[in-house]
């Protein structure tokens, strides 16, 4: 349930990113990537959630919000010691950087924030004076931001410490003789201890925080999943509501446009019919898109059913129906295995993965002596599907780009939304299994995916 709600709030992201996109808007890009490298640091992916954090901190930069900008530095440190990846010149500065953002918009959290990182970078350099030096800046900016007193025995400690290094150099400084030096060894033994304890105090004081955070995280990622669950629901009462209320001046302006067309269409001259023309298209091609999205939208809640056994035979036999007309139109040769299996799942969703399947190589299949397959083969764990055909094909750079949400190949030669392959992934991801193409140039194109032999429901 945790991996499959961190699913669906990173395809929310995804999606939110492409619309930021559109939008151009630098600050809400610089948001969602910061939530995605939230999410892949809770899936313990350190590596992708530095890489969006760095991708963050280029947008956030654009935006000029300081303490966004202190954020971002602050989070691309910490990532980058979690994955051992530490470069200390580079990111000192970062967390330098953090600081003075921070002093200059007063704000003690993210002040107390690079205090304590500059204080591990020392003790990774092995500089234990300005370790002491950052910890006492951590120590006194909490205790401004919380009001109250830090631990009081690692301050007797590093007083101790300060008081017992000035009586030695004093010492050492005023005694020359056997007796003083004994004294002065004896000084040298208490310091190398203290030394010791005080790194050791460092070490507990960071190991204490790690603690403090990873179970600060852990409460937040309880917390983001019961909103999640929530957004998720108001996402498609949204998606619902505003499907409604676009769809209906869609229907007026291409009634309109239609009625116009009839009526006017010897009065008007060709850049008139081709107004007419652009807008009928325009408007059933934001129609088409306002359903896919919708679609996609409910897609983001499993089912409530449980899966059922499905002979694939028949409701291929469906989908093949709906597309009779457009194959033999276009003379396409349509091949379908004999040997199709009974399967678990949920037959709106599989009969909706077959559909965009066949109607993807249908779009882009060849004019002429064009040919489609769909093939079947059983392996230990899977069933394997798979729809060829003989098309234009696409260049390895596409393959995994295509089942994201609005990726379209070819925007000028063929009509699309880019929605249709993200809903096979999603759907294909509920039942268990996995889906990918594999693809030349000019050479057709040959879809996968896999079912398991038993489902328990969606991402089990």
């Amino acid at each position: 349930m945790k991996y499959k709600k961190l699913a669906a709030a990173k395809q929310n992201y995804l999606l939110a990113m492409g619309l930021a996109q559109q939008l151009k808007s630098a600050s809400a890009l610089a948001h969602v990537e910061g939530c995605l490298g939230k999410l892949a640091l809770l899936e313990g992916n350190y590596k992708l959630a530095l890489a969006y954090w760095e991708i963050a901190l280029e947008n956030v930069k654009q935006t000029q919000n300081k303490r966004q900008i202190a954020i971002c530095l602050h989070e691309i440190v910490v990532l980058a010691m979690l994955n051992e990846a530490l470069i200390l010149p580079k990111h000192e500065e970062y967390v330098k950087e953090s600081s003075r953002l921070a002093t200059e918009i007063g704000t003690f959290d993210l002040q107390a924030d690079a205090a304590l990182l500059l204080g591990q970078i020392a003790v990774a350099k092995g500089d234990l004076k300005a370790a002491y030096f950052y910890h006492e800046q951590y120590r006194q900016f909490a205790a401004a931001l919380i009001k109250q007193n830090k631990d009081q025995a690692i301050t007797a400690i590093q007083e101790n410490f300060t008081a017992k290094n000035l009586a030695q150099e004093h010492l050492v400084a005023a005694h020359q003789d056997g007796e003083e030096l004994n004294r002065a060894n004896t000084q040298l033994w208490n310091a190398l201890l203290l030394c010791i304890t005080a790194f050791l105090g460092i070490l507990l004081l960071t190991y204490h925080q790690s603690y403090r955070q990873q179970a600060k995280l852990a409460r937040k990622l309880e917390h983001n999943n019961k909103e999640l669950a929530a957004k998720n629901i108001d996402l498609e009462k949204f998606a619902n509501i505003t499907s409604h209320d676009l769809k209906e001046p869609l229907r007026n302006i291409g009634a309109f446009a239609d009625l116009l067309n009839r009526r006017y269409h010897e009065k008007l001259d060709q850049d008139g019919k081709d107004y007419l023309g652009f807008i009928l298209s325009s408007a059933r091609h934001m129609n088409q898109l306002l359903n896919d999205l919708l679609a996609y939208t409910k897609l983001a809640n499993p089912p409530l059913i449980k899966p059922s056994p499905i002979q694939l035979k028949p409701l291929i036999n469906e989908v093949v129906q709906q597309f009779e007309l457009t194959l033999a139109s276009r003379k396409i040769n349509l091949e379908v295995d004999t040997h199709l299996p009974q399967v678990m799942g949920y037959p709106h969703l599989l009969r909706e993965l077959f559909r965009q399947l066949l109607d993807n190589a249908i779009k882009f299949s060849r004019p002429t002596a064009a040919t489609i397959s769909i093939g079947y083969r059983v392996t230990t764990s899977t069933h394997l599907f798979w729809i060829e055909d003989n098309g234009i094909g696409m260049q390895p750079v596409y393959q995994t780009q295509i089942f994201d949400i609005f990726q379209r190949l070819d925007k000028q030669n063929y009509q699309g939304t880019g929605v249709g392959l993200a809903m096979c992934k999603k759907i294909v991801e509920y039942h268990g299994g996995k889906i990918w193409v594999k693809s030349a140039e000019d050479n057709g194109s040959q879809f996968f995916f896999t079912l398991p032999h038993s489902s328990k429901g969606p991402g089990k």
